[in-house]
């Protein structure tokens, strides 16, 4: 059994587990009580604190509100754009002369720009407020081919 990496509340790490999430709750169980309960096992700190009385709402709604609380305080570009950002210039302030400590930092650099590519290709389709066509979508996905098949990805 896979266990879900432990959410935080930290937004450079929101994308991830949204994603797991998704793919090991939101697709595999049908019943919102059952739902709501696996983001306040999955979740610590601040995560955790955000969605505490989500449980006394009706499961539906409970379930529904803790997802939107998650995206609205962690994961807006933004929010992980800031956090990826300060932990790149934290890694500059350490980085020296030393293989491992530049490797670090290029490992950091290449994660931020996957996201900052992947975030503003989701911004365009979302601002499109429809949804996207063929060409939009094959566009989309070459773009993501193209990140990940380079050096840097």
């Amino acid at each position: 059994m896979v266990e879900l990496t432990p959410f935080d509340g930290n937004p450079s790490s929101y994308q991830r587990f949204i994603r797991k999430f998704d793919n090991f709750v939101e697709y595999r169980i049908a019943d919102p009580g059952q739902k709501l309960l696996y983001p306040k096992h999955c979740c610590r700190g601040k995560a955790r604190d955000t969605i505490e009385e989500c449980v006394i709402l009706p499961n539906e709604l409970g379930y529904s509100r803790a997802k939107d609380i998650f995206k609205e305080l962690f994961g807006l570009p933004f929010h992980a754009a800031g956090t990826l950002m300060d932990g790149v210039l934290a890694e500059t302030h350490k980085a020296r002369n030393e293989p491992d400590s530049l490797v670090r930092l290029v490992t950091k650099m290449q994660n931020f720009f996957i996201t900052l590519t992947k975030m503003k290709e989701a911004v365009i389709i979302v601002r499109l407020k429809r949804e996207p066509n063929f060409t939009e979508l094959t566009e989309f996905i070459r773009n993501g081919a193209k990140v990940s098949s380079s050096r840097f990805g």
